[in-house]
């Protein structure tokens, strides 16, 4: 019996899932930002800040036009956003949360629509699946275009696949101005439209259009695609003399790419990398002021570099951010996860001695959820026994220092490290830990022990880190 009216009501469900989709995104979104305390759960990501900053100037009218005009490395949609609320309603980040949780949830009320185009049952399981989204939840609150770009591209997609189904001159329209308003907030989906194009040609002639109507949609597609960053074009162009869209490009490659892919080739630490090329950078623009020379200077830098760079490095570079962003769970980045009191092993205050620790044979230390315990940042989190024996065998006076790096399967050197450090033969605390040292296997020490410690990729903090 039961069974049958929970089958009604999944029926009753799926002949309305947009509007089912678009109240349960809604009401989990607000019920997330009603748990959110205090204004930093906001601006979990640097990013933020900046973005919040430019906001504010824009929304002064008397340093509105001097920032637009000056702003050449974002696209300018979301910062207009930010500018009308806090114009509206002044400094009030939750504001501006409030209003990217309705976007979010007509996000999720376009992907139902996508899934729909299938079935209605498949419309209202995707849905659904992405109202309960964590990384959509998550980032809906945060200062960043996260929200506002999956709002259009996702709108650009359902045009897209309506018009593959069934294509009009609207369609051809509607999905090339969501695709342009999502270029006028995030540039990266820029190549995707200008391959749009004349995919729109192929599709409009597959289906028995004439060449005239096909050309003519595609070339709909691509005014509409131009027309929400023609005001920015026409602005480089007459201004800074280029054609460019931002002028992001060369510090992306030489600041951002070349740093991640030498790392990968031969492993010089990313920040080494990062100082050479940005004072390479510095020494060649010299005193030039245009913004889009200067990321050409950059880039003309970074395609010097990255030619001598095998490019197994740069798949292996790029494959790793790809599985890790694709992979880490997003609940990381909730701000309450990041302000947790146990943000890895490291930056755990030491606890007692367990009354009765539970004997471990050949002295070794429990196994635990990753092969190594790492210097400050290392995302484990362990149990208290754990911490407690790791602050006897290396105190944080020499961990700070990042010395300790050790193989949870090397038993007999921690075993005899922890023999040596009882000190019984006065040996000072420096000479204790070389010895430590000197008992690892030159296999699970660091590649490069002269180097420094190893730095924290930046496309990892979002993901992967918790502080």
């Amino acid at each position: 019996m039961l069974p049958s009216k929970a089958s009604k009501a999944w029926a009753r469900a799926a002949e309305h899932p947009l509007t089912i989709v678009f109240v349960l995104a809604l009401c989990v979104r607000l019920i997330n930002l009603a748990l959110l305390t205090g204004r930093d759960a906001f601006f979990a990501e640097q990013d933020a800040f900046g973005y919040w900053a430019l906001g504010a100037a824009l929304a002064k009218p008397d340093t509105f036009w001097p920032t637009l005009l000056s702003l050449t490395d974002r696209m300018p949609l979301y910062l207009l956003l930010l500018a009308g609320v806090q114009h509206a309603f002044g400094d009030l980040p939750r504001v501006v949360a409030l209003v990217q949780a309705v976007i979010d949830a007509g996000t999720c009320t376009f992907i139902a629509a996508l899934g729909a185009l299938i079935s209605p049952l498949t419309g209202l399981i995707a849905g659904v699946l992405a109202a309960l989204s964590v990384t959509l939840v998550v980032f809906s609150t945060q200062m960043l275009t996260d929200s506002l770009f999956v709002f259009f591209f996702t709108l650009m997609l359902l045009a897209g696949a309506r018009f593959l189904l069934r294509p009009t001159m609207g369609l051809a329209l509607g999905a090339g101005l969501a695709g342009g308003l999502a270029l006028a907030t995030r540039p990266a989906v820029a190549v995707l439209l200008a391959a749009a194009v004349p995919i729109v040609f192929v599709l409009a002639l597959v289906r028995r259009w004439n060449v005239g109507p096909a050309l003519a949609a595609a070339l709909l597609f691509a005014l509409a695609a131009a027309a929400p960053i023609a005001p920015v074009l026409a602005r480089n162009a007459v201004r800074y003399h280029s054609l460019d869209v931002t002028s992001q490009t060369g510090d992306y490659l030489a600041l951002w790419i070349v740093p991640l892919v030498t790392e990968r080739a031969d492993g010089t630490p990313y920040q080494a990398t990062f100082d050479r090329m940005d004072a390479l950078y510095r020494q060649q623009a010299g005193t030039e002021s245009n913004p889009f020379r200067r990321s050409a200077i950059a880039s003309r830098l970074a395609w010097q570099e990255m030619a001598r760079l095998p490019p197994a490095a740069l798949a292996k570079a790029w494959l790793e951010g790809a599985v890790v962003n694709l992979t880490a769970p997003a609940l990381l980045a909730d701000p309450r996860m990041r302000a947790l009191p146990k943000p890895s092993i490291y930056n755990t205050p030491a606890l007692p001695a367990p009354a009765h620790p539970r004997p471990h044979r050949h002295g070794a230390l429990p196994r635990a959820r990753g092969r190594r315990l790492r210097h400050a940042g290392a995302d484990v989190a362990v149990g208290g026994g754990l911490r407690w024996r790791r602050d006897r065998l290396f105190p944080p006076a020499q961990r700070a220092r990042g010395h300790a790096q050790i193989s949870l399967a090397d038993r007999t050197g921690i075993d005899r490290a922890r023999r040596d450090s009882a000190g019984v033969d006065g040996a000072t605390p420096q000479t204790r830990c070389r010895r430590r040292l000197s008992l690892i296997p030159a296999r699970r020490r660091s590649r490069r022990p002269d180097a420094a410690p190893r730095t924290i990729k930046r496309y990892l903090i979002r993901s992967r880190m918790l502080t």
